[in-house]
């Protein structure tokens, strides 16, 4: 009988200990959004509370969710009466991102209140969001994780075509892999709104013949990111047989005739990062050329996109840990190339993210007969194992530096997360790996809807903890481990909600 108290206490304090962690975001409402701005964050005590945000009693800290902080704060009565009115935080914005998301947990301490006033900055907007466990003690569960993430994305930006360029209005290659993802669950659903919604972004960057726009897209950059919209236009060429989209698929397929190249006829990630090749360029331009090969019938692009994954998986690649190096550099920049090997010193989760799922989603595209499909599988599968030996066992995710999970700066990342996730669903799902994989997929999932998912009062979704961006840039990045570490995070950011609205069709 004791026994049995114990099990349902400890069963009681893990479930209140899934629940402990609220989130709220500070949005900066207006156009010039300088770094370093000091403003004055006021949050409303009861509003707090009745989120669920912050405890019923005892205090808590405050975590800036873009950099990793934990912040001072104070819990102020502005009226004298005793009672906590306000948590006031003093802060320094330092990126020009418009939303912050700052998460809050319990410290088991006795609050302390003071008696003082304080004045908010009137140009900052405070969402109140709660978690998926709270959602679903109040009745609202999702019943279509898939459609929940789309329908989201639609509601926060119902006009893709008009928008700003830090939301999915620009030629970019992360709300193109959301899209992606959004014309699969398409082909699922037959949904109209998402095929319309889909083609609306895309004709916003051609004319009638398919000329792609050169406001957009300067070829003369010649990035490989630029490629991974162009897989939209092969698919609504291939439902429409408009010849506008087979046109502008041709245009970005032209790019890759003059990319420049390494010795080895690799291409450069970008014209500004000479002899350098990055995994994210693997899925940014290899899956382009191997969709667009199985749609035109050109088969030379599939020996090419073979031939670009190799060179990768030679150059980047670690033979000790199994994992792939985020950059390698023919010329051996003296910023972040080892001199040896010429790769960059760190393996980058995201990174790997990007390359496993260009593998298993490459073979979707390559010839039946072929055997390049023999070889995808067996560097999928050899990549996955390397990978899920670095899954942290306590939580299901995966740190954004790969292999450093026992650095204290390291932090668990959602994008990679998902897309390791994805990768592993799919594969398992296409009997290319064991039920352990996808085992290791479902609980990554679960962490995210514990830790990292969050919905405000229209019941829309938030994905928290997604870095914002990996560059190796030879004048601003030395690509080590403290620039991975103190790499700003997004809420929202579409690599991450790209990946998790793939992994949730897997596990549908």
């Amino acid at each position: 009988m004791k026994r049995a108290i114990v099990i349902l206490l400890l069963l009681i304090a893990l479930e209140s200990l899934a629940q402990d962690k609220g989130l709220f975001l500070v949005t900066r409402n207006y156009r010039l959004r300088p770094e370093k701005e000091k403003a004055t964050i006021v949050l409303d005590f009861k509003e707090l509370q009745t989120h669920k945000i912050i405890p019923e009693t005892g205090d808590f800290d405050v975590t800036d969710g873009n950099f990793g902080r934990q912040l001072s704060k104070k819990v102020v009565d502005m009226n004298s009466d005793r009672q906590a009115d306000a948590v006031v935080i003093d802060y320094v914005f330092d990126s020009d991102e418009p939303v912050f998301s700052f998460s809050v947990k319990s410290n088991g301490k006795a609050v302390a209140i003071e008696n003082v006033k304080a004045s908010a900055d009137t140009r900052l907007a405070v969402t109140y969001l709660v978690s998926y466990n709270q959602l679903k003690k109040s009745g609202k569960d999702i019943t279509s994780w898939p459609d929940k993430i789309i329908q989201s994305t639609m509601s926060f930006y119902p006009d893709p075509a008009t928008l700003p360029i830090y939301a999915p209005g620009n030629w970019s290659y992360e709300y193109a892999f959301f899209l992606n993802a959004m014309f699969a669950r398409w082909q699922e659903t037959k949904n109209p709104e998402y095929f319309n919604y889909i083609k609306k972004w895309c004709d916003r960057f051609i004319d009638s013949h398919g000329a792609l726009d050169p406001k957009h897209y300067n070829v003369a950059d010649y990035r490989l990111d630029d490629m991974l919209p162009g897989r939209l236009f092969i698919s609504l060429y291939e439902v429409t047989k408009d010849n506008k989209y087979k046109g502008a698929a041709g245009q970005l397929r032209q790019q890759l005739q003059y990319q420049p190249r390494t010795s080895e006829g690799g291409y450069w990630h970008k014209q500004i990062y000479p002899y350098q090749m990055w995994l994210d360029g693997v899925y940014m331009a290899d899956i382009f050329s191997m969709q667009y090969a199985k749609a035109f019938n050109e088969p030379s692009l599939f020996k090419e996109s073979m031939q670009q994954i190799r060179l990768v998986h030679e150059h980047n690649g670690d033979a000790r840990t199994g994992l792939l190096y985020h950059g390698w550099d023919e010329a051996g920049n003296n910023v972040w190339a080892n001199e040896e090997t010429g790769t960059s010193p760190e393996f980058w989760s995201r990174g790997i993210g990007w390359y496993l799922m260009a593998l298993i989603d490459g073979i979707d595209y390559v010839p039946l007969e072929s055997p390049d499909r023999k070889e995808l599988g067996a560097m999928f599968k050899e990549l996955s194992r390397s990978v899920l030996k670095y899954q942290d066992p306590k939580t299901g995710l995966w740190y954004q530096v790969t292999n450093k999970g026992y650095e204290p700066r390291n932090w668990h990342e959602t994008s990679a997360t998902t897309m390791f996730a994805y990768a592993f669903a799919k594969g398992a799902n296409k009997a290319a790996l064991d039920k352990t994989y996808m085992e290791a997929a479902r609980k990554a999932f679960d962490a995210m809807k514990d830790q990292y998912i969050f919905f405000d009062d229209q019941q829309r979704l938030y994905l928290d903890g997604t870095v914002k961006i990996g560059t190796l840039n030879i004048k601003t990045s030395k690509g080590d481990l403290d620039y991975y570490v103190s790499s700003e995070r997004r809420i929202n950011d579409y690599k991450g909600l790209g990946a998790l609205l793939y992994l949730t069709q897997e596990l549908d």
